[in-house]
């Protein structure tokens, strides 16, 4: 009789732990890890507190995200603004239809009280 195969038992998934990320220096002279100022070596710059070796971090990603903040800044300014004066301008245009109604129907009480004696 022949054996019978039997399925090879599931392989286990291996789980890999990522190192945590070197770290840099920041864009105001401080280790990223532990914020304390690096002193110069021959190697390049060395924090004194973890001994690392600091390397440089690429800051124009983080400057064209600074200034995409700002200019969406800018521009919720700048609507804001617009919407203020726009409400602005809406308002004297009510108070100006209000005022021309308003001296229509002085105007239309003064022409009934001069020909009101008349008519008597």
């Amino acid at each position: 009789m022949p054996a019978l195969r039997q399925a090879p038992p599931p392989s286990q998934t291996w789980i890999r732990e990522t190192a945590p990320a070197a770290p840099f220096l920041t864009s105001n002279n401080t280790c990223s890890a532990c914020s304390v100022r690096p002193m110069p070596s021959p190697a390049g710059k060395v924090c004194p507190n973890c001994y690392s070796l600091l390397w440089h971090e690429d800051w124009s990603a983080a400057e064209r995200q600074r200034k995409a903040e700002l200019n969406a800044l800018h521009a919720a300014a700048e609507n804001e603004r617009r919407e203020a004066k726009r409400k602005m301008q809406a308002q004297a245009a009510e108070d100006r239809k209000q005022t021309r109604i308003r001296l229509a129907e002085e105007a239309l009480q003064r022409v009934n009280a001069a020909t009101e004696p008349e008519q008597s």
